[in-house]
């Protein structure tokens, strides 16, 4: 039986990382199915970006994800704690959603309606680096929670 989650990520996938990225989607069914969903939103003049982009991911999220924000204050797990963060919602039957801001970073409303918050690491990432950089960890932990060797 496989899970799912989804990945939301504001603008356009990066066309060099698409491949890669790709890659690791299948590499990861069918235990776990991850769904990347490129959230545009219109321009509003009087909206700093991240406020913009709050309404076009409250929209996309869909209804029965746990939403988990991407940001520099979130909690670093090493690869195994996060294998077994994933692990609890295969176990459980959740919908990891998991959101990744632009260059604005996340809205405060966004991140305080999260359940969790996640960080890659202290250093700063461009969207799509960190979305390459979440579904290889997601991979990561797929390979950990079946013993296969790839993490070592």
């Amino acid at each position: 039986m496989s899970s799912e989650c989804c990945i939301l990520i504001p603008g356009r996938q990066n066309q060099l990382l698409t491949e890669s990225i790709v890659r690791y989607q299948k590499m990861m069914r069918p235990q776990l199915i991850a769904t990347i969903k490129c959230v545009k939103h219109s321009e509003d003049a009087f909206l700093p970006g991240r406020f913009i982009e709050e309404a076009a991911l409250r929209v996309a999220m869909p209804k029965q994800a746990y939403p988990i924000a991407l940001c520099e204050k979130g909690t670093l797990r090493t690869s195994i704690e996060f294998a077994n963060f994933v692990s609890g919602f295969l176990v459980q039957g959740k919908m990891p959603c998991f959101l990744i801001g632009s260059a604005y970073g996340l809205s405060p409303g966004i991140v305080s309606m999260c359940k969790d918050t996640i960080s890659l690491s202290p250093l700063t990432f461009t969207h799509p680096m960190a979305l390459l950089l979440l579904i290889e960890q997601l991979y990561r932990a797929c390979s950990i929670l079946k013993n296969h060797p790839y993490h070592k």
